[in-house]
């Protein structure tokens, strides 16, 4: 875990506009990111128990770095444009200051 947490603490990162998390805030879309996110902290704040903490939030970070998932509730323009950006954003293939920070 420490040379985990080394390097992602070295690493440069990049501001990228196409990060989303938060689009329940936003627009009536839900994001499979946002609900990873929440959980992790559950976890680590003790709210949440699991078998095997560690694992489970190391696979729940590859999923928070790596995939994001949105879906629509209602549907509309403000689903597309979510999904357009989270589409770029996974296709630069790289976890930008954003996603560090959050």
């Amino acid at each position: 875990m420490e040379e985990i947490t080394n390097y992602l603490n070295k690493y440069t990162y990049k501001s990228n506009d196409d990060f989303i998390v938060d689009l329940h805030k936003n627009f009536d879309i839900g994001s499979r990111k946002k609900f990873v996110y929440d959980e992790i902290i559950d976890i680590l704040n003790g709210k949440q128990k699991v078998e095997e903490p560690k694992y489970f939030i190391l696979g729940s970070l590859e999923e928070f770095m790596c995939q994001s998932f949105i879906y629509p509730r209602m549907g509309g323009k403000e689903f597309v444009d979510c999904r357009t950006k989270n589409d770029n954003y996974l296709m630069n293939g790289y976890i930008c200051l954003e996603g560090k920070n959050r």
